[in-house]
């Protein structure tokens, strides 16, 4: 397999400096993943905005599809802010 920086967050041999949501399943994009990544992906999105909010850090979340060249990511994997 080809260099994964999201991978690579999940070893613990990079930072990512924000929060982000990625799934332990190796795939290419949200639309790639089966119906059970997909859920919990939304389902610890939501979970983590509620958390979030609670805390006072921040009042909401949004997402943020880092997702190929036109967004100049490396991975085809989206992210939530």
């Amino acid at each position: 397999m080809e260099f994964c920086i999201f991978c690579e967050l999940i070893a613990g041999r990079a930072e990512a400096g924000h929060v982000l949501v990625i799934p332990r399943a190796h795939v290419a994009g949200l639309a790639d993943a089966d119906d059970e990544v997909g859920t919990a992906i939304r389902r610890t999105a939501r979970r983590l905005s509620v958390a979030l909010r609670a805390s006072g850090l921040r009042e909401t979340a949004w997402w943020s599809p880092q997702t190929g060249r036109s967004a100049r990511a490396t991975s085809s994997t989206r992210t939530r802010h």
